[in-house]
């Protein structure tokens, strides 16, 4: 853990401070040794106390796992004593706790303990290299009665403690009969791009069929440089299904506000040869809220209150003006809005 000294003297007297924990809370760091329980069993009952079944948990933890892999801390690398003192006894440890506590499977069993589905999860670290932070503290320095001079002070802190990410990278799930024989499973694999986010999701079934998704971003397309410059990457731009030799896909097309503030313009599917326009958005407010929109070849006005819309008209022949004009928003012999 951080560790914190710090020794002032004044005369005869000296007052000492030595703390594991950091004597504030830490900023650039949450990762700690602690991790809850390997093994969950929740379990439903009726009214009088019998059991209808119950879904056991694993996680992974600093014993061998389901998949016989230990998820141990790592040897330390730190700095104790920058300004010489003799402070035995603090040696802090490096955390790779980001390995513990990920649900590894689920366990569905009825009333008699006999499992009929499960679920098992797979993980990967992502190629990034592991971060190496450390913590950081304020530096209490003593000074002596005439303030003139610095007395004893040391910090110490972990230069080395890691963190990385982990994704999903398959998810199997197993029908199972009352006999215990598996009746049907599916296996979902996960691949993810650059930015950690997933790029494609692949269902096998037992059955010999497969659904193949994948996903683009604003940053796979130039048109959406100004939502990647302002680090706007998680809309979907995008969506692709493919299963049994057909394909669709589902298409976003953003704009944004004067103030730069993104929105859906346009939403598109598309099956074989048929293009079907979901909805289009000609007029927004400063937030980026439609007000003007046609959906499935319907006009609607919309007027956004604190906490919802209000559908102020709805026609085929409907617009913003025309509604605004009637609701006595405008005044149209001068052309100004009240």
């Amino acid at each position: 853990m951080p560790i914190f000294y710090t020794k002032i003297q004044s005369e005869s007297h000296i007052i000492e401070q030595c703390t594991t924990g950091g004597l504030y809370s830490p900023v650039t760091n949450t990762n700690s040794p602690d991790v809850g329980y390997t093994y969950v069993i929740e379990e439903s009952q009726d009214s009088i106390g019998k059991s209808l079944g119950n879904i056991r948990y694993r996680f992974s933890n600093y014993d061998a796992d389901i998949n016989g892999n230990t998820h141990l801390d790592l040897t330390c690398y730190y700095t104790q004593n920058p300004m010489n003192e003799n402070i035995p006894g603090l040696s802090p440890y490096t955390s790779i706790s980001f390995e513990r506590g990920k649900l590894l499977s689920k366990e569905y069993r009825d009333h008699n303990d006999n499992v009929y589905k499960k679920e098992v999860y797979n993980y990967k670290r992502t190629p990034h290299l592991p971060l190496l932070t450390a913590y950081q503290y304020m530096i209490f320095f003593g000074l002596d009665g005439s303030d003139s001079q610095y007395k004893y002070a040391t910090l110490g802190w972990l230069p080395h403690t890691h963190t990385a990410s982990y994704l999903p990278v398959s998810v199997t799930e197993t029908i199972r009969s009352t006999t215990g024989q598996t009746v049907a499973y599916t296996t979902r694999t996960y691949e993810y791009n650059s930015h950690k986010m997933l790029k494609r999701e692949t269902c096998s079934m037992s059955d010999g069929t497969q659904e193949v998704t994948t996903y683009k971003y604003p940053f796979d397309y130039t048109k959406y440089n100004w939502m990647t410059n302002a680090n706007i990457m998680e809309p979907v731009i995008e969506k692709e299904l493919t299963a049994g030799g057909l394909t669709r896909t589902e298409t976003s097309n953003y704009a944004s506000t004067n103030n730069g503030i993104p929105y859906v313009q346009k939403r598109t599917v598309k099956q074989g040869s048929s293009i079907k326009t979901d909805f289009e958005v000609s007029q927004v407010d400063d937030y980026g809220n439609p007000t003007e929109m046609t959906v499935n070849g319907i006009s609607n006005i919309l007027y956004w209150g604190p906490s919802r819309t209000a559908t102020a008209d709805k026609g085929r022949k409907c617009n913003l003006y025309a509604t605004e004009i009637s609701l006595g928003f405008w005044n149209a012999s001068n052309n100004y809005r009240l």
